[in-house]
């Protein structure tokens, strides 16, 4: 029997590209089931062995890479068995205890020197494709093409950000799906704050769930990744005048530890890529709302300033 099926469901969420069952085996030990959702074109991915090796070397401090258990499901889910139930991105989006406080930002560092020490590894030319999100991403800017509501929000969106900037992200879409062969090292490849789970008990820090999406690139295209997170939740936060401080002080500590960049422009583009790619996997995978449409005088002034903004003081 497997893990998932030990447990009590606790929590049941997803889109039409991922969908997630949670299950509490004992407490503080959870297993997350991880599997396609309906609009998903391509299986989960798993990793391999050389990846797994590299993975678990990386750890630092409170955090560690989880991969998915071995073994293939009939469904294609992947199953990841972790000491949490909650994300950063969701303990990010409340008011967090003292206590969670202090693990957000001891989890972000750690985090930052877990992923500088992963980025550590060169990443043979033989990877297995791109990171899914820029691909998918270059997909639709190209195409317009996709499930539920990514043509309409393409068409809206081309009009209201114009040809000029349309291409810019183009551009820089195509550099980041190109493999930079010698140079490249190996990426977690969706390296964000919905798979960084906390643990239960604030002193464990917290697992990043990783395997599904590694490939090869330049290390700032998954540090961008996370900063352009960190980015939408501050302007959200903005826009509704509700600051939290904690967003600035993770994205510091997060950067302090990761270290210096090779290419500061190439981690700020990553972080506007970031935010388009999370309009367009809403609208097509979950679908329209009015809401979509504000976001695009933010990625305008991002495009702008390629994203530099996302460094600013907060």
């Amino acid at each position: 029997m497997s893990a998932p099926a030990m447990g009590r469901a606790r929590q049941e969420f997803g889109t039409g590209y991922l969908q997630t069952r949670i299950s509490s085996l004992s407490p503080g030990r959870y297993a997350w089931q991880r599997r396609p959702g309906p609009d998903r074109t391509a299986p989960l991915r798993r990793p391999t062995t050389a990846f797994r090796r590299q993975a678990a070397a990386a750890a630092h401090g409170t955090v560690r890479f989880a991969t998915p258990m071995p073994g293939a499901a009939p469904d294609g889910s992947l199953t990841y068995l972790v000491p949490g139930s909650m994300t950063a991105a969701g303990l990010l989006s409340r008011t967090p205890t003292p206590q969670q406080h202090e693990q957000v930002l001891r989890t972000m560092s750690d985090a930052g020197h877990a992923l500088r020490a992963l980025h550590r590894h060169a990443h043979p030319s033989t990877a297995p494709g791109p990171a899914p999100g820029p691909a998918r991403l270059l997909a639709w800017l190209d195409t317009g093409t996709g499930p539920r509501a990514a043509s309409a929000l393409h068409q809206r969106m081309t009009q209201r950000l114009g040809t000029s900037r349309w291409e810019q992200v183009r551009k820089w879409c195509r550099a980041a799906v190109q493999h930079p062969g010698p140079a490249a090292v190996t990426l977690h490849g969706a390296f964000g704050l919905g798979q960084i789970v906390m643990a239960d008990s604030p002193d464990e820090g917290a697992v990043i769930l990783a395997g599904e999406d590694t490939t090869g690139g330049h290390g700032e295209l998954d540090a961008g990744w996370l900063l352009g997170e960190l980015a939408e939740l501050q302007m959200i936060t903005t826009v509704a005048n509700k600051p939290r401080p904690l967003l600035g002080e993770a994205r510091d500590h997060f950067l302090a530890a990761y270290g210096p960049v090779v290419d500061r422009t190439t981690l700020t583009r990553a972080a506007v890529l970031r935010t388009l790619t999370h309009v367009h996997d809403f609208a097509a995978f979950v679908g329209w709302h009015p809401e979509l449409l504000l976001y695009a005088r933010y990625i305008a002034d991002l495009i702008d300033d390629q994203g530099a903004s996302t460094l600013h003081t907060w």
